[in-house]
């Protein structure tokens, strides 16, 4: 019975099913220990049940803006299973010792009732924890140490991963606003705060925790090394917005964590993290454990999300068995692990491209309100017909393309990826700075038209010229 730690849930002021609950303990000595609470699915949804094998089939949630495909039943998946606040709910619960540093020292698992004390929200934690907000302050006062505490907790864990060469990314999300018909008004650029640092970092010590803990054979969130001839795109890509990518970093992930770091004090962090996201390959699941390169992890699982995600109800399962057993449970079989990860994993591909697309579609039928409209925008891609921008006023982007530049001719220059006038020499790259007008909608083709209104004089480049080698 653990109903007495104070956890609390952590989620965007949209989330309907709440798979974890956090807490946090410091010790006299400096030490944390920290509380991770997961969703017992498996409690509810039985192997071999017709729940079970939709669930298998489906594989994962799918979230849209105006709906969500679930996995599970909304019965299950948004009030039996749920942490919902303020009520008693059946928990995996994975507790982690650490000393001043962050460096794990211990941790233990148990199946619990735990009770959710508080529903708090990414932006409702950043405003007290970083904002300082002395209202909201005063209203949430008997969470205050202890998110305190988080915070302190997540900068260590953050440390401790970025000392092993774990890759340091912040990448945007969007997020789609509707009116009352159902149709997109606005879309926003959600930016990675402290608060979603906070809980990024303690799942990952819970996922790792789980993984360390089960062994071989298992089912495992892999992450291979890059392949070379991306990479080296990439260092081309870097070198045309006048950052020089070390050859080492396609074998060495702490060159390429150090470059991050460097690029992430620019303004061209967000656009670099993305092409470099690009570069990298896609995570997967694998009945065999090769390791996570982006997370610099030797052990890792999906343990986090049984509620949206098969995989972490298969790792509850594989965990629970060791916690009953204590010792030598009867092994998985390697074939069927393996069998599930290739189709969980092809699952979740399906998923994430559907979510694209309606995005994609989502950004276009919000812009064909606009037209006419005009934005501060960034180049993010050239090309031989135009230059790509990303708007900064809406999550969304358009082509200028070169047909709609009548003031000179220009020549595509592949190597430093930019467009050049050939008589007034006037030039459009990568990392530009631009102001544009949206011209032209396509909602069946979902191509975005922009005209160019004024190059900005802030260009957003590297502060030094490109660099060879």
């Amino acid at each position: 019975d653990l109903r007495h730690l104070p956890l609390v849930t952590i989620d965007s002021e949209s989330a309907r099913d709440f798979d974890d609950g956090v807490c946090v303990e410091k010790h006299p000595g400096g030490g944390y220990t920290l509380y991770v609470a997961i969703a017992d699915v498996a409690h509810y949804v039985k192997p071999g049940s017709a729940l079970d094998q939709e669930a298998y089939r489906r594989g994962t949630s799918v979230y849209f803006p105006q709906r969500a495909v679930h996995m599970l039943p909304p019965r299950l998946s948004t009030r039996i299973c749920s942490l919902n606040p303020d009520e008693d709910r059946l928990a995996v619960v994975v507790a982690l010792a650490y000393d001043r540093r962050g460096r794990l020292k211990d941790y233990r698992f148990s199946r619990a009732v735990v009770h959710n004390h508080a529903r708090l929200t990414y932006t409702l934690v950043q405003k007290l924890l970083a904002d300082k907000d002395r209202h909201l302050r005063r209203q949430y006062r008997p969470f205050l140490k202890m998110l305190g505490w988080m915070g302190e907790l997540c900068q260590r864990l953050r440390e401790q991963r970025y000392l092993r060469g774990s890759l340091l990314m912040s990448i945007p999300a969007a997020e789609v606003v509707l009116d009352d018909r159902g149709w997109p008004v606005d879309i926003r650029r959600i930016d990675h705060l402290l608060a979603h640092q906070v809980i990024e970092e303690f799942m990952i010590a819970a996922n790792e925790a789980v993984a360390l803990e089960l062994g071989e054979p298992s089912l495992f969130r892999v992450h291979d090394p890059p392949d070379p001839a991306k990479m080296e795109a990439f260092r081309a890509f870097c070198r045309s917005l006048g950052f020089n990518l070390p050859k080492q970093a396609n074998r060495d992930p702490w060159v390429l964590r150090d470059f991050l770091e460097e690029v992430n004090q620019t303004e061209l962090a967000p656009m670099v993290q993305l092409m470099l996201l690009r570069s990298l390959k896609q995570a997967r699941y694998s009945g065999v454990n090769r390791g996570h390169y982006g997370l610099a992890s030797e052990w890792y699982t999906h343990f986090t999300s049984p509620i949206r995600r098969y995989p972490d109800l298969m790792v509850h399962r594989l965990l629970i068995a060791r916690l009953k057993k204590r010792g030598s449970p009867a092994p998985p079989d390697p074939e069927e692990l393996e069998e599930a990860a290739r189709h969980l994993s092809e699952r979740e591909r399906r998923a994430i491209e559907a979510e694209r697309e309606m995005l994609a579609r989502m950004q276009v039928r919000c812009l064909a309100h606009r037209v006419n409209e005009e934005f501060h925008g960034l180049i993010t891609g050239v090309t031989p017909f135009g230059f790509f921008v990303s708007l900064e006023e809406i999550f969304a982007d358009g082509l200028v393309r070169l047909v709609d530049l009548p003031d000179d001719y220009y020549k595509y220059d592949e190597s430093c990826q930019r467009l050049l006038g050939r008589r007034h020499r006037r030039s459009f790259q990568l990392g530009d700075a631009v102001r544009v007008k949206v011209a032209q909608v396509d909602i069946k083709r979902r191509h975005v038209n922009l005209s160019l209104v004024t190059k900005e004089k802030n260009e957003g480049h590297a502060a030094r010229p490109p660099e060879t080698g």
